[in-house]
């Protein structure tokens, strides 16, 4: 399996609007993602989206900032994620996609 990684959820939403009817079982997966850093007590925010579509994983994860715990700082970070999320999902469900929690991770 390849994953197919796109930087702009424009672009990985066009992939998906080509390729929609090869998407398996019509599931596009749309979670938040938050990651630690070893360096430092700050938390990475993204947003991902996956989809299985033939024998690909097509994925896109769109960065939303950095959690370091200054009140308005982590907000609009906050904000700016519950907005990519609505977008991905309201975009990816007007492509008749059924829109669930999650991601897909290609296993070596």
């Amino acid at each position: 399996m390849t994953v197919v990684e796109f930087t702009n959820p424009s672009e990985f939403l066009a992939e998906l609007r080509k390729d929609s009817r090869h998407v398996d079982r019509r599931i596009v997966r749309v979670a938040e993602c938050r990651r630690s850093s070893a360096i430092s007590s700050v938390l990475l925010v993204s947003v991902v989206a996956t989809a299985r579509v033939g024998a690909d994983i097509y994925r896109v994860e769109s960065i939303c900032g950095v959690l370091c715990w200054i009140g308005e700082n982590d907000r609009l970070v906050l904000a700016r994620m519950h907005k990519q999320l609505k977008n991905l999902r309201s975009s990816c469900a007007s492509l008749s996609l059924d829109v669930r929690p999650g991601m897909f991770e290609e296993w070596a």
